[in-house]
């Protein structure tokens, strides 16, 4: 998850953001990268940290509320000047103005709304950062601002009774393609997931990429 910086949207503050102690490593057991930026610290009710990794580099800028409100401002004048505009276009607005008897400015400024959204969630600013320490696992994910944390999920391992894990390898034509993991944590008696890590790869059987969430799950599941 990536950003693109622009001149007008501040950077992070350092304020808030955890400094790893030398012992904390990636969840493949790796030396953390010097631009890491931990922008939530890890919960305290996990114990000492073990291992941890951010999607967030230091000095990354993040598309704030108002640039991204101009970005799809100015892409939604420009939807509306490429359906009107491209000759192709402006025959399907006229066609479409036909058969719904609905004006074709509509159909235009519906064109300019589709590119506006698509312009708004593309340069959307998420990042995401977790934690396995002794007792138990954390993840945050920001969205936008440093402040915004919009996900909070930790798990302690002494309210868990059970893990469960899987892993599926997917073939095409006996060709590999991709795995899908899950890493699951149970309470007592209970069918219902207190705690879940789950994503893919296509690492096949090597170890994916630091970042994948297959390491977070097996460094949890190792703790």
């Amino acid at each position: 998850m990536s950003t693109s910086p622009t001149g007008n949207t501040p950077a992070l503050s350092e304020a808030r953001v955890w400094l790893p102690p030398p012992t904390v490593t990636d969840h493949l057991g790796g030396k953390l990268a010097p631009d890491w930026s931990f922008f939530a610290p890890p919960p305290p009710e996990i114990g000492e940290i073990r291992s941890a990794y951010t999607s967030l580099a230091k000095g990354t800028k993040l598309n704030t509320r108002s640039s991204r409100v101009r970005k799809a401002a100015i892409f939604f004048v420009a939807g509306i000047s490429v359906a009107i505009v491209l000759e192709g276009a402006f025959r399907l607005l006229t066609s479409l103005a036909r058969e719904t008897s609905i004006p074709r400015p509509f159909w235009a400024a519906l064109c300019g709304v589709l590119f506006a959204l698509f312009i708004w969630w593309a340069t959307r600013s998420k990042h995401v950062c977790n934690y396995v320490g002794s007792q138990g696992g954390g993840e945050f994910a920001c969205t936008g601002a440093l402040e915004n944390l919009t996900r909070r999920k930790i798990l302690r391992f002494k309210e868990a009774a059970a893990v469960s894990t899987s892993v599926t390898r997917h073939f095409r034509n006996r060709q590999y393609t991709y795995t899908d993991f899950s890493f699951r944590w149970f309470l007592p008696e209970s069918e219902k997931a207190c705690f879940e890590i789950t994503g893919s790869h296509a690492a096949n059987l090597e170890t994916p990429p630091a970042g994948n969430y297959h390491n977070f799950g097996r460094a949890a599941e190792s703790a």
